[in-house]
């Protein structure tokens, strides 16, 4: 089967690295449609794009949505079979990548692929957030897969909704969850990678403690089963208070998680509940991050899930 690709880019008053990153799409080996969601940019971002990519699907909000919402509009725009999603500030840095993610994709039970990501951070140093791939006879799945670096089937995304539930980032995993329930995971792109160029973040993770755990009982209101969803509240306060013990931002996973008790107060109504076997399975499945696919597959027998594909070849058999 052939695909057709979307690479999504979501930017906002970068128009250096944006320029970059719309090369670096336009150097692959095959032709993929591009759109570009502009976050209410005062910079010269439209020109740029205008200048690089004239073909690119342009969306321009006057004043920013946030970077889920942003992301959501584009997956309605699209008419690729597979969206790539891309950060402003990444390149692609070999012209086979989204060929090979491409292929990866005739795998049915493949629902999503995260591509490695490399840090190329200001000090000068670099970091590799998925470690090299080891010699193995099964390919690596990943828990979630990365928000800047990613390939997602569009038919699965806008079957599943989407991203909800999340005012800040932190929605990939939610989204991951709801494709496990259906039997379909995250695979990780071996043999590539992105090279990512992150500005100065100081002080710009002052809250993530907050946001983090803000997020994580979102997460756990939206998606887990009762009385998961209760365990799930009780472990995220425990685990992130614990983790700031003694330190300087103690008050902010309490502040968050107090926060997103409120957020489901407000949005009860809009709960989305996964079967308790996907929710508990997941769990499992997140304390590895990355693991072969063998590993993944017993876990899911643990919990009696089976993948996309048996679950197809079971019922062309009856």
């Amino acid at each position: 089967m052939s695909f057709r690709c979307t690479v999504v880019i979501t930017t906002r008053n970068r128009s250096g690295q944006l320029r970059n990153a719309l090369q670096s799409v336009l150097n692959q080996d095959i032709a993929c449609e591009i759109v570009v969601i502009d976050e209410g940019s005062t910079d010269d971002t439209l020109a740029v794009v205008s200048e690089t990519s004239p073909a690119a699907v342009v969306i321009h909000n006057s004043q920013p949505v946030g970077i889920i919402a942003a992301r959501n509009q584009a997956f309605g725009v699209a008419t690729g079979d597979i969206v790539f999603t891309l950060d402003d500030d990444a390149v692609m840095p070999d012209k086979g990548l989204i060929r090979s993610v491409l292929a990866d994709f005739e795998i049915p039970f493949v629902g999503a692929i995260t591509v490695p990501l490399v840090d190329h951070l200001p000090d000068g140093s670099t970091r590799r957030r998925i470690p090299e791939r080891a010699p193995a006879a099964d390919f690596r799945c990943a828990a979630q897969f990365s928000g800047g670096a990613n390939a997602i089937r569009r038919d699965l995304f806008l079957r599943l909704g989407g991203y909800v539930g999340a005012g800040r980032q932190g929605e990939e995993r939610g989204l991951c969850l709801r494709m496990l329930d259906t039997g379909m995971i995250t695979k990780v792109a071996d043999g590539f990678h992105i090279d990512h160029f992150p500005w100065s973040s100081t002080g710009q993770h002052r809250w993530l403690y907050y946001w983090s755990a803000r997020n994580s009982v979102n997460y756990g209101w939206m998606y887990a089963p009762f009385p998961d969803v209760v365990a799930h509240t009780l472990g995220t306060w425990l685990v992130h208070g614990k983790a700031t013990l003694g330190k300087k931002n103690f008050f902010q996973p309490h502040l968050g998680v107090i926060a997103g008790i409120g957020d489901a107060c407000w949005n009860w109504r809009v709960r989305k509940p996964v079967s308790t076997r996907a929710f508990r399975a997941y769990r499992q499945i997140c304390r590895k991050d990355i693991l072969e696919l063998g590993s993944l597959k017993k876990i899911l027998e643990r919990f009696q899930l089976r993948l996309h594909q048996e679950t197809a070849t079971e019922s062309r058999a009856e």
